[in-house]
């Protein structure tokens, strides 16, 4: 009878410790895992001490980046030396190279505009620059100076007017009276006059050469201008008191350029038109030398 009652009860004992075990089972699946305790050498974030975490930033703008590493300036590139200078030179159209390219004086602006700069140097305010004028147009290959008495009295003479004036020529260089005067020689082009490189008063910032100068006679002459008559219609001089007679300064000015540009073969710097100073026009770089004007150069 014992025997009978053993079983049972071994039966529920084993199927009670049985439903514990799985019990206890489940409840480790369901606990979260316990957090590592820091070391001395590990923050409570599991980073070493001492060490900013990483993140993932994303890389800086490019305005911010320029304010971190500002842009390098670009260095100014040398002056090339006299002999470099004579080789770049060589390599360009020369003035005679363009003699027959077209017939606009234009083709030679670049050396135009370095005599003129050079001119300046050598003689501070030789040639003042006109103010703009709401009726005054300029040919493409005007430069807009004079001497600053005949632009003052020039500009007397337009400003205020209803009538529009076309200007064709005013201060002339030697490069652009060496071409209208070839032109002229040769008969091209359609020039009927002009004057000998270096006797122009155009090259001395005196003169003018417009387009209707019948609607301009008067204003212009009482503010000090002469018309040349029918010989040359469309040229005016200024003749008032202040006037100098600066024919030779471009010359002059073209020369320094030249010996600048080749020590080895230099000219006269006498303001003179002359053979040698003829050769040295030809053979210049029509769209300018590469050492230009230099204001510091002793005269």
């Amino acid at each position: 009878m014992l025997r009978g009652l053993i079983a049972p009860v071994a039966a529920l004992v084993g199927a009670s410790a049985l439903l514990g075990y799985l019990s206890s089972c489940s409840a480790d699946k369901q606990m979260p895992p316990e957090a590592p305790v820091a070391s001395k050498s590990q923050s409570a974030d599991g980073e070493p001490e001492g060490e900013t975490p990483e993140k993932d930033e994303k890389p800086p703008k490019v305005a911010t980046l320029r304010k971190i590493v500002p842009d390098i300036p670009t260095p100014e590139a040398p002056k090339p030396t006299p002999a470099q200078a004579n080789e770049i030179d060589r390599r360009k159209k020369t003035v005679a190279d363009v003699l027959d390219s077209g017939c606009t004086t234009s083709v030679v602006m670049g050396l135009s505009e370095q005599i003129v700069a050079e001119a300046n140097c050598m003689d501070p305010g030789a040639y003042a620059r006109l103010p703009e004028l709401p009726n005054l147009t300029l040919s493409k290959a005007v430069f807009p100076y004079m001497q600053a008495p005949a632009r003052d009295a020039f500009a007397k003479a337009v400003e205020g007017s209803k009538r529009k004036m076309k200007i064709n020529s005013m201060l002339r260089t030697v490069a652009q009276q060496y071409l209208l005067y070839d032109w002229y020689k040769r008969k091209r082009c359609g020039i009927k006059l002009a004057a000998k490189p270096g006797k122009s008063n155009h090259q001395s910032g005196l003169a003018i050469d417009i387009s209707e100068p019948g609607n301009w006679k008067k204003s212009l002459r009482r503010q000090g201008f002469r018309w040349m008559g029918k010989k040359d219609p469309w040229h005016f001089d200024y003749r008032g008191d202040e006037a100098k007679d600066r024919r030779g300064l471009d010359l002059k000015a073209f020369q320094r350029l030249w010996n600048r540009n080749h020590p080895n073969e230099p000219v006269g710097t006498d303001g003179d038109w002359g053979p040698d100073t003829e050769e040295a026009l030809r053979l210049a770089p029509a769209e300018g030398f590469a050492l230009g004007p230099q204001c510091e150069e002793a005269l």
